[in-house]
């Protein structure tokens, strides 16, 4: 039976040789029910969108001429990580025998049966975006609903009703009924604040004050954790002692699955930063780019990284800034200022800026005796306050407002950029006694 779709009255059923593990036979079971909402939450690497996508592919081929949305915060990322990756994977190991009909100029599949599945980003152009929410569909997959907001998700969702008739791959016998409308959610779940939890755990409305429930949702939503130690097999060797040994928080959403508790007292949310993301190919001119770098005197293991991050700032009035990069590393003085001076070069940046507290002028000294390094305009700055006195006005300029309902700090690319400085920020309390966050 391997090595082809089976066929059986031109009814599509999915190929042998693609083996659900246990958690993605419970998203199967959880698609069987009522909820026309279906969370999949878990731990990297877990298979949550490839089985959505499989379920997906199966509902448009038993459905001539349906619709069908994949989202991604970025339409970078719909086109090269759903599309290129995920959506042919699962093509070549559920439907060999089918051809996947993948457009790369307007990034949508054609499917036996005229039915189409488009590949789309929260940041398409105008007309393009215009035209995706315009459209009624049967079926939605949100991937990555960490980075999509709220908002978003709701003019999103407004198009989940095309009304199509279905063949039932289990009777094919049967006479055709409508295809009920689903859509899939999927995540590394992020802190409880966030709406996903609000609205698939609590029942409430994230619109609406705490408590305002969601008329019936214990019947149209439903929630699936899917686990990585269920898919370990499908995994690269050494991926789970790499998961097992993320840092507490990362560990518990990459590795557990888990949605976490906010750290009581943080400067910053992951609402916040998640809200403000920009795709690098929509980033405005910036007038001023600067590498900020925040040394280690020492290489040892015991020592701290040494913080190298580059950030950018546009022509608004007031302007916004733009971490582009975090390059922080354990590395010699050598290595590091190595690593700066590539920074700034890689990003065309008007000097590199040294935190001088720790090192003195062996700072400036480290930067001009690498390759390099001799003719970069370089200044110095002396924290004369601690760490958490600094941290609370960049801080608020993160905090949504009536002007900027975004903030005006964006982080340039998805959580996965930037995942160990979001990781300190959104736990940094100053509470003393508690280690310094060494990539702020």
């Amino acid at each position: 039976m391997a090595g082809h779709a089976q066929r059986n009255r031109d009814v599509v059923t999915p190929q042998p040789v693609w083996r659900s593990n246990p958690d993605q036979l419970r998203l199967r079971e959880a698609y069987s029910g009522s909820a026309t909402y279906i969370l999949g939450y878990g731990g990297t690497g877990s298979g949550k969108t490839l089985e959505f996508l499989r379920m997906m592919i199966l509902r448009a081929l038993n459905a001539p001429s349906s619709q069908h949305l994949c989202l991604r915060r970025f339409h970078t990322d719909a086109r090269k990580k759903l599309a290129m990756v995920s959506y042919m994977e699962i093509m070549r190991m559920a439907y060999p025998g089918i051809k996947d009909g993948l457009n790369k100029s307007d990034w949508y599949a054609k499917l036996p049966g005229d039915s189409t599945i488009w590949f789309a980003g929260c940041d398409e152009q105008s007309e393009r975006m215009d035209s995706i929410l315009g459209a009624r569909y049967a079926t939605i997959l949100c991937d990555e609903i960490s980075q999509i907001n709220y908002d978003i998700f709701v003019q999103v969702r407004r198009g989940l009703q095309q009304q199509v008739m279905c063949k039932n791959p289990d009777r094919p016998d049967d006479p055709e009924k409508p295809l009920r409308l689903k859509m899939y959610l999927a995540c590394n779940p992020p802190a409880k604040s966030h709406w996903s939890y609000r609205e698939f755990f609590k029942g409430e409305r994230p619109d609406r004050p705490a408590g305002v429930k969601i008329v019936g949702w214990e019947k149209t939503h439903a929630a699936v954790k899917v686990r990585t130690q269920e898919n370990l097999n499908n995994l690269a060797a050494g991926v789970k002692d790499i998961l097992e040994n993320l840092p507490d928080r990362q560990r518990q959403r990459f590795w557990d699955g888990d949605y976490q508790e906010d750290a009581t007292g943080a400067l910053w949310q992951q609402a916040w930063i998640d809200k403000a993301r920009v795709d690098e190919q929509h980033l405005p001119a910036m007038v001023r780019v600067v590498v900020g770098v925040d040394p280690s005197a020492k290489s040892g293991k015991q020592n701290d990284d040494t913080g190298i991050v580059v950030v950018g700032k546009d022509d608004r009035k007031p302007p916004h800034f733009y971490v582009l990069e975090d390059a922080t590393c354990h590395m010699s003085p050598a290595g590091w200022g190595a690593k700066a001076v590539e920074m700034y070069v890689k990003h065309r940046a008007d000097m590199i800026c040294g935190e001088v507290n720790n090192g003195g002028d062996m700072v400036e000294n480290t930067i001009r005796t690498v390759d390099g390094g001799r003719d970069v305009p370089f200044t110095s700055v002396h924290a004369t306050r601690g760490k958490i006195l600094r941290a609370e006005p960049i801080s608020a300029l993160y905090e949504p407002s009536f002007k900027n309902p975004a903030g005006r700090v964006h982080h340039v690319g998805d959580s996965d950029r930037f995942r160990f400085l979001e990781d300190q920020m959104t736990s940094y309390t100053g509470e003393q006694g508690s280690a310094s966050p060494d990539r702020l």
